[in-house]
């Protein structure tokens, strides 16, 4: 199991400007929450971090050892903060956890198989949600959701209810959540054509009543 040590956030390194420090200095301020005991204000440096965001990005483990120095628990990073100007990473949310208390996490969704609609009619596959939210004991909770699109058909779609998950395993999100569907291009240039074609007569009709008015 991964271990990431962090150390606490000295009064004196809280707040926005102390933040912009930190990570001047290679550490990135997060916080630690969860598991019946206090939050506590942590800074951990950016390169481990982004290290284990990226395994866990790709299908590795969710758990991992956190050691606040020298005090240790189980966790797991809850959420994480990027600078939408030049996409770094400025915060990140640490939830420990207990073994026997179930959680509620987001999983990458992995599709499996090329649908029949792709292959014999001329469809195309459209992954519409990649993430989706269950619930768990933390252990049992998957990395990965896999989906098989192998018998979707044209015009056809799976939802989040479709899903099968692991014993034990239970979903959060909204179960009318659409994964993925396969669709007709064609049926989509039709309709946008349609769409077109309504809206021309009524800005022609538009203009003649101005000309009147004038």
């Amino acid at each position: 199991m991964i271990e990431l040590k962090v150390k606490k956030r000295s009064s004196d390194e809280i707040g926005s400007r102390a933040s912009r420090r930190l990570r001047t200095q290679g550490w990135i301020p997060a916080t630690v929450y969860g598991g019946h005991k206090e939050a506590i204000s942590v800074k951990v440096p950016r390169k481990d971090i982004l290290q284990l965001i990226k395994s866990t990005e790709h299908g590795g483990e969710r758990i991992f050892t956190l050691d606040i120095e020298g005090e240790s628990d189980y966790a797991i990073i809850k959420s994480f903060q990027v600078d939408p100007l030049n996409d770094r990473l400025i915060h990140v949310d640490f939830q420990r956890i207990i073994a026997s208390e179930e959680i509620s996490v987001e999983v990458e969704i992995e599709l499996v198989g090329t649908p029949i609609g792709v292959k014999n009619e001329g469809g195309l596959l459209d992954f519409v949600t990649r993430k989706i939210e269950i619930r768990g004991l933390p252990f049992k909770v998957p990395s990965v959701v896999k989906v098989d699109v192998s018998d979707l058909h044209i015009n056809q779609h799976i939802e989040a209810k479709d899903i099968e998950l692991p014993e034990g395993i239970y979903l959060v999100s909204d179960p009318s959540t659409v994964i993925a569907a396969v669709f007709m291009e064609h049926a989509v240039e039709e309709e946008v054509e349609v769409e077109e074609e309504m809206v021309e007569p009524e800005v022609i009709k538009k203009g003649k009543k101005e000309e009147e008015v004038e």
